[in-house]
């Protein structure tokens, strides 16, 4: 299977990453002060599994890691609820699931992990997400966790009209899961493989 699709990085990407890193630690620090959550993202969890995930056989060109060849791994499984505070099932929320592989060996990629046996695969049940980039995420979830009640008229002086009624539409139509066990997950993002 040939690409010819490669990474970009920019040249601020890890400033701005370890920025997102510190600005996520606030948003959570400042939730459980509230005593509204324990988690900065993903307050919710639905239920924690321990099992395995087996790979029986995989393209030449996808044989990397984790992939490389036939073999179990035991794996810590997640679902989740994408709200940073808990909310009933029925207001339409982007659930995740989180998968943890222990075992991995390989260099990895995240900073102090380098050596580390696990390998983590996250997914959302949609295949993108409404905001352009991290800096739009993570500022409108910034809004949301400080003044969610000026997050329309926020995004609004923000964004522009346009803009903010198709990230308000895209939120607002998110479609209930009924069955996370049974529901469609994605990457939603572009990972590293090889």
């Amino acid at each position: 299977m040939a690409t010819d699709w490669s990474e970009r990085v920019d040249p601020d990407e890890a400033r701005r990453f370890a920025d997102y890193a510190l600005q996520i630690t606030e948003l959570q620090s400042r939730a459980r002060r509230g005593g509204s959550a324990a988690r900065g993202l993903r307050a919710r969890a639905h239920v924690g599994l321990v099992g395995s995930l087996t790979v029986h056989s995989t393209e030449a060109a996808l044989q990397h890691g984790p992939f490389a060849r036939p073999q179990r791994w035991p794996a810590y499984i997640r679902f989740s609820s994408g709200s940073p505070t808990p909310r009933p099932d029925w207001i339409p929320d982007i659930c995740g699931l989180a998968i943890k592989l222990v075992g991995v060996p390989g260099r990895k990629l995240l900073a102090g992990e380098e050596d580390a046996l696990t390998q983590d695969f996250t997914f959302i049940q949609t295949p993108s997400l409404p905001v352009r980039d991290p800096d739009e995420g993570l500022a409108i979830l910034a809004m949301a966790m400080r003044k969610p009640w000026l997050l329309l008229p926020w995004m609004l002086t923000t964004f522009g009209l346009r803009r903010s009624l198709a990230m308000a539409k895209a939120a607002l139509t998110m479609p209930v899961v009924r069955s996370l066990p049974a529901a469609r997950f994605y990457s939603a993002a572009p990972s590293r493989l090889g």
